[in-house]
């Protein structure tokens, strides 16, 4: 594993030292204590405990905060306390995809730390480099295993950069398992929401082909359940009274899973698409978008037009 992280930073690090010259200083100004936004209720900002760490975050200086943490490394009295505050400011940057600086963070790292629970944060983070890359098997590859992670917070970072190196891939399959995964991780209605939103945007940017294809895995009745909501949900089309039965079918038929009943009772009134109470009119226009001007695209473009100008 060390070999392939070891390969990593030698390829990058030519790259990472000609940026650190061109990182700009940060701004001085303060923002009046009254103004300071809250910061969001998620795991995450609740591991940055340092006040000062948590002002400059407040006032939207992430790397400030980073910064904190690395000058709270240097004065660290043991090395597992100096890679902690490394990792966390690393972590600080990854999270808010200021990944050039947080290359230079986790270049500053031992190739091999101290404890097999820092040398698994610095793997997501590696990993979470390649997705930046769009190296989605490179990720997969070094990831560290979920059950050798005591900490639930840090297998929800795991499989969160386990299901985007799946989407990456277009393997819907894989990156369900994870968010389904990621979800039992944590306990923070938010980052739950948010879980299911995103599981809700997997399943209905999928054919309903594979959707059907998707039944028959076994996974479990959390897996089955989205995937049949989905099912349902998209074999309806327009017609909101037979959404509303296929959603009363499911939540009788998955009364404990998790998108019920707070998720599936969204769906009746989605604000901005609201599919079922308010968009039940027949579509009548729809408009194409056709790059009719691009040298390369302009005749399959036209085509396309006036093909459905005659069928019109």
């Amino acid at each position: 594993m060390f070999g392939g992280t070891a390969n990593r930073y030698t390829r990058s690090t030519a790259k990472l030292l000609a940026f650190s010259l061109g990182i700009a200083v940060l701004s001085g100004c303060v923002t009046p204590k009254g103004n300071l936004q809250l910061l969001a209720d998620n795991p995450m900002n609740a591991r940055v405990t340092d006040p000062a760490a948590r002002r400059q975050l407040q006032l939207g200086n992430p790397f400030a905060a980073a910064e904190i943490y690395t000058q709270r490394a240097n004065r660290a009295s043991t090395p597992a306390q100096k890679e902690d505050f490394q990792l966390l400011a690393a972590e600080i940057l990854f999270d808010r995809s200021m990944i050039p600086e947080a290359r230079l963070k986790l270049a500053d790292l031992p190739l091999e730390l101290t404890e097999i629970s820092l040398q698994n944060r610095r793997d997501i983070l590696v990993a979470k480099e390649y997705i930046f890359d769009r190296e989605a098997d490179q990720a997969l590859a070094v990831l560290p295993d979920p059950l050798s992670m005591e900490s639930a917070f840090h297998r929800a970072r795991l499989y969160e950069t386990q299901a985007q190196a799946y989407g990456i891939l277009q393997d819907p399959d894989n990156e369900l398992i994870a968010r389904i995964q990621l979800e039992r991780q944590v306990d923070n209605p938010d980052v739950q929401r948010r879980g299911h939103a995103q599981i809700w945007r997997l399943l209905t940017t999928q054919p309903l082909s594979s959707l059907r294809r998707m039944t028959t895995n076994v996974r479990g009745d959390v897996y089955q359940g989205w995937i049949e909501l989905a099912l349902s949900y998209g074999a309806a089309g327009v017609q909101g009274d037979k959404r509303r039965s296929g959603i009363n079918d499911w939540q009788q038929r998955f009364p404990e899973h998790p998108a019920n009943p707070e998720f599936v009772t969204s769906l009746y009134a989605r604000t901005g698409q609201n599919y079922l109470a308010n968009n039940e009119a027949p579509v009548n226009q729809i408009a194409v978008l056709l790059p009719l001007s691009g040298r390369n695209t302009a005749s399959v473009a036209a085509a396309i037009r006036d093909g459905i100008v005659a069928a019109h």
